[in-house]
């Protein structure tokens, strides 16, 4: 597994960039972001975490019983992260049924449409998230 991510990462270093640096995650890091970016931030990945939790949810149902306890696990830590969003947006009177943006719509789209995808496509995607 090492090897084929060091492969990947010599051979894609301008995609492996994109994929991990970005102003928001720089902000976050640097304390410069603010109050309202992360605000929309929360709400959003809270509408992403949900779904996201439904995907699991369904890769439960395709999964064979060898797999259940992965995925019990991820459950359980997604229970705990919609807890965090729920008690962060109550500290921030935030309202977590504010609608989606539109980039949130097409990531939860795409997730909820992979319920009648054989396990192994729904195992990939949950693996790449």
């Amino acid at each position: 597994m090492a090897n084929t991510c060091a492969a990947l990462l010599t051979s894609y270093p301008d995609l492996w960039q994109a994929a991990t640096e970005h102003p928001f995650l720089d902000q976050c890091a640097d304390g410069s972001i603010t109050p309202q970016q992360f605000n929309t931030w929360l709400i959003q990945d809270y509408h992403f975490v949900l779904d996201f939790t439904r995907l699991v949810a369904g890769c439960v149902i395709a999964a064979p019983p060898q797999d259940f306890n992965v995925l019990f696990d991820g459950l359980a830590a997604l229970k705990d992260e919609l807890n965090w969003f729920r008690e962060k947006a109550a500290e921030r009177s935030l309202k977590l049924e504010t609608p989606c943006q539109a980039t949130c719509v097409t990531y939860c789209d795409m997730m909820l449409g992979l319920a009648d995808q054989p396990y192994a496509v729904q195992a990939t995607v949950l693996w790449a998230i």
